[in-house]
């Protein structure tokens, strides 16, 4: 069994409420968290372009952002759907996409000012592990993997011993 491991992305839209005075109006992200059915639990919020396939692949190939994400409510929302204005001159960044952390109770932690790497991302990710479950992230990512590891084992043998014993029935019925 190979290792294909990719983020859980729940694709969103950026949060918005509708009254008749007022009619459509952009929400703050701490709504994506109010909405969620995982509760404190903090989220990753990417806001991908259209031609991010390439910055996609670089950043999210590495394992020990993918496994540690399992800890984030990951949401991905398309730039196009970012409201005019104000938001988008803040969310929106020139030529490369916005990643946002937001803490378990849904407040804004860290936003991207510029290009970012797997190494910013996953650096994020563990101080915001760190501050709301005071645990390392680093551990809890060391035993997703190994657990991981076990399971690969697992069905490894399991392949084998059904290989085996398809070639004893082989042998028996000639």
């Amino acid at each position: 069994m190979a290792r294909e491991l990719a983020i859980n992305w729940i694709d969103a839209e950026w949060p918005t409420s509708w009254d008749e005075n007022y009619g459509e109006r952009a929400l703050p992200l701490s709504a994506l968290s109010k909405l969620s059915e995982e509760k404190n639990k903090p989220s990753l919020i990417y806001v991908a372009r259209e031609d991010d396939a390439k910055v996609e692949k670089k950043l999210f190939g590495d394992e020990n952002l993918v496994l540690g994400s399992r800890f984030f409510r990951c949401y991905r929302i398309d730039a196009r759907d970012v409201p005019a204005g104000k938001i988008s001159q803040k969310y929106l960044l020139k030529g490369t996409p916005t990643f946002i952390i937001l803490d378990a109770k849904g407040n804004e932690v860290v936003m991207n000012k510029k290009k970012v790497s797997t190494r910013w991302i996953n650096g994020k990710l563990k101080k915001q592990f760190a501050a709301d479950f005071r645990a390392k992230l680093k551990v809890h990512i060391k035993k997703l993997s190994d657990w991981l590891d076990d399971l690969e084992k697992a069905d490894d043998n399991l392949a084998n011993a059904q290989r085996a014993h398809t070639a004893l029935e082989d042998r028996e019925s000639k």
